[in-house]
C-alpha cells in the first residue's frame, strides 16, 4: 500500500474522505441517518448493468440487455405495502449506493420509525448517490412524480436504474 504525502503532521486531503469521515462521527454520537449521508452527486455514470448489484429498467419502453423491468422485482410489490416497512433501530452501519442511469429524476425516502417518508436525495438522471445507513432501515424509491420504484432493505449494494 502506498504511504500518504506528509503534510505537517496531518492527512492528505482526499476528495470524499472529509464527508465520509463526518458521516461516521455523526452516527457514532447516535445521529439519524439523515446526518449520516455521503453523496457522489454529478458523477459522470459510465458503467454497465452488470457492474452492480441490482439494475433494473423504470419504463417498460426501456430494453436494456439483461435488465429487466423494476415492476418485476420483489421490492416493487412492496409498495403496496409502504406502511408495513417502517425502519427499525439499529447499531450495525451500512451503505447503498443508487445509480440513475434512466432519463428520469428519482427521489430516494427513509421510512422512518414510524413508516413515515422523509426525503433524502433528488437524483437527477446520470446522477449517483451512496447513502450511508443501518442495516433494519428501509429506503423508498420513486419516479420525481411520486410512483413508488420500489422499497428496498440497507444492505451494501448498489441499485441502477434504467
Amino acid at each position: 500500500m502506498p504511504a500518504l504525502p506528509a503534510t505537517n503532521g496531518r492527512l492528505a486531503s482526499f476528495p470524499g474522505v472529509a464527508l465520509v469521515c463526518a458521516a461516521f462521527v455523526l452516527a457514532a454520537l447516535g445521529a439519524t441517518p439523515a446526518k449520516a449521508v455521503a453523496a457522489e452527486n454529478s458523477r459522470s455514470v459510465q458503467d454497465a448493468a452488470s457492474d452492480y448489484t441490482m439494475a433494473c429498467a423504470i419504463r417498460d419502453s426501456v430494453v436494456v440487455p439483461e435488465v429487466r423491468a423494476c415492476a418485476e422485482l420483489g421490492a416493487a410489490q412492496r409498495c403496496g405495502h409502504e406502511a408495513d416497512f417502517s425502519s427499525r433501530p439499529s447499531q450495525e452501519r451500512t451503505g447503498m449506493t443508487i445509480v440513475n442511469r434512466s432519463d428520469q429524476v428519482l427521489k430516494l425516502y427513509w421510512l422512518n420509525f414510524s413508516g413515515s417518508r422523509q426525503l433524502y436525495h433528488t437524483v437527477a438522471p446520470g446522477e449517483r448517490i451512496t447513502q450511508l445507513t443501518f442495516t433494519g432501515h428501509n429506503w423508498l424509491i420513486t419516479t420525481g412524480d411520486g410512483a413508488c420504484v420500489g422499497i428496498f432493505n440497507a444492505s451494501p449494494i448498489a441499485i441502477a436504474f434504467f
